[in-house]
């Protein structure tokens, strides 16, 4: 579940980059929403695998992320 967890977080940021490479200097939502669906695939692998002080701090990465994705989707 891991790697699925990684392979979301790396869409993620190629996604960002390349809006980057294009003069959009914003975070996109679909950035975040890819990375804390990765971050959520980390968060249960922590569990499953009883990683407990992991599967925590990336609950919380999965949680600030959601809340960024909140405000940005707020602003709209």
């Amino acid at each position: 579940m891991s790697e699925l967890g990684l392979i979301f977080i790396i869409i993620a940021w190629v996604y960002q980059f390349i809006h980057i490479l294009h003069k959009d200097q914003k975070i996109q939502s679909a950035f975040v929403a890819f990375y804390a669906l990765g971050v959520l695939f980390l968060v249960a692998d922590g569990f499953n695998n009883n990683l407990y002080n992991l599967a925590f701090l990336n609950l919380l990465s999965f949680l600030s992320a959601g809340a960024v994705l909140f405000k940005l989707s707020a602003k709209k």
